[in-house]
């Protein structure tokens, strides 16, 4: 696997998981 490709995926991932947290803390309040 190519560097940039794992780069331009981590930022996906990363971007995914922050708008889940983002998620979870609204149905939390």
């Amino acid at each position: 696997m190519s560097c940039t490709l794992f780069h331009s995926w981590l930022a996906e991932v990363r971007i995914f998981l922050t708008a889940a947290m983002r998620a979870v803390q609204s149905e939390a309040e």
